[in-house]
């Protein structure tokens, strides 16, 4: 017997719902991202490599370079919803599963560089709560559009709320940091 497609049981998307959804994923990012900041720090190998270096002179240039290596970064799930590909079942955990790849690899180096580097990054990470809202945006607009009935409408706001976060995001993490 083949495994059943559970396109035809999706349910309307709610504006609660999609609230929650957005929340528990904010949620489950923040706590991935303390966890790991507080088990421990990185590999020395790697501290090596957390160079905390003032900007020098940032450009727009800067700024979208930031902003289009997030979009890639953290913007593939709705790509893959707007795609369609999230119809079949396989299709579904596939995304689930590299979606939670993604999330507790990004928070966790997060994490552990906070644990390296403690108070004198928090000057370089002005950027990170709106950066994790952006990631939560993609997020839940992948689990909408997998387990919900999302419109075209629907799911292009999400995408338009999370590529504006990440512009804000990339902006801040451009100019509002130390200087030289």
């Amino acid at each position: 017997m083949a495994p059943a497609d559970l396109t035809a049981t999706r349910r309307p998307l709610r504006a609660d719902g999609a609230a929650l959804t957005f929340l528990v994923a904010l949620a489950g990012i923040w706590t991935l991202t303390l966890l790991a900041a507080g088990l421990g720090e990185l590999p020395s190998h790697i501290e090596a490599q957390l160079q905390l270096r003032p900007h020098t002179r940032p450009t727009i240039h800067d700024a979208l370079a930031t902003w289009l290596h997030n979009t890639r970064v953290a913007g593939w799930p709705l790509l893959l919803a707007a795609l369609g590909l999230h119809r079949e079942r396989w299709q579904r955990r596939l995304g689930d599963l590299l979606l939670a790849a993604t999330i507790t690899a990004n928070s966790v180096l997060v994490g552990a560089a906070l644990a390296a580097g403690h108070e004198r990054l928090l000057p370089y990470l002005p950027h990170l709560p709106i950066e994790w809202a952006a990631l939560a945006l993609a997020a839940s607009g992948w689990h909408l559009a997998s387990r919900h009935r999302i419109t075209h409408r629907q799911l292009t706001t999400i995408a338009v709320a999370f590529l504006t976060l990440l512009a804000l995001a990339a902006t801040l993490e451009t100019y509002a940091v130390p200087h030289l």
